[in-house]
């Protein structure tokens, strides 16, 4: 089973808290790399995850591609978005019945839908590997009911609460720092 996953859309979902900065955002995604390698080893497949994420290749040099066994983290480029990514993943899928899409974004969903591509809400999908993670899955490493298979969605996936909310002003007076928009210039 190969698993296409919206990466900060998974983040986002479950995780109890909203990252805060570039090092948050490094730990958030190897806790999500570790979390996957221990899914995989209960169930067959692997992942590609898929992040927005542009500035850090050119201040750091990263990779575009990180692999780490099963688990593959993927990087957007300057010129796509995770979504855009993840549409092409969905399109390009050998074997659609054999490939599940993890986001909670509708659009993504129903391009994946129509292409015979099984579909997990992040949240849904978030609560399963902590679930694992935590040792609560039942007799034979699998969680009863779901050998082999990916979680149900919920019927109408929520969106994270502060994805509606808006950010803080710590995370505003970062990000102006991060773009160079001093405070005496206008916004347009």
């Amino acid at each position: 089973m190969l698993y296409l996953i919206d990466g900060y859309n998974l983040l986002f979902s479950g995780a109890g808290r909203v990252p805060r900065g570039p090092e948050d955002l490094e730990t958030a995604r190897e806790e999500l790399a570790r979390l996957l390698a221990r899914f995989h080893a209960a169930h067959r497949g692997r992942s590609i995850v898929v992040f927005d994420c542009r500035k850090p290749f050119f201040l750091f040099g990263l990779p575009r591609r990180q692999r780490r066994g099963d688990v593959e983290l993927r990087f957007a480029g300057e010129d796509a978005t995770a979504d855009d990514v993840l549409r092409d993943l969905v399109r390009e899928a050998r074997d659609p019945q054999g490939t599940t899409l993890v986001t909670s974004d509708r659009e993504i969903l129903d391009a994946a839908r129509e292409r015979g591509v099984r579909t997990v809400a992040s949240r849904a999908f978030w609560a399963e590997l902590t679930e694992e993670a935590r040792g609560t899955e039942g007799a034979g490493g699998h969680r009863a009911g779901t050998k082999g298979r990916a979680p149900a969605p919920p019927a109408d996936p929520a969106e994270h609460p502060g994805k509606r909310s808006g950010i803080s002003d710590g995370e505003v007076d970062y990000w102006m720092r991060e773009f160079g928009i001093g405070k005496d210039e206008p916004l347009e």
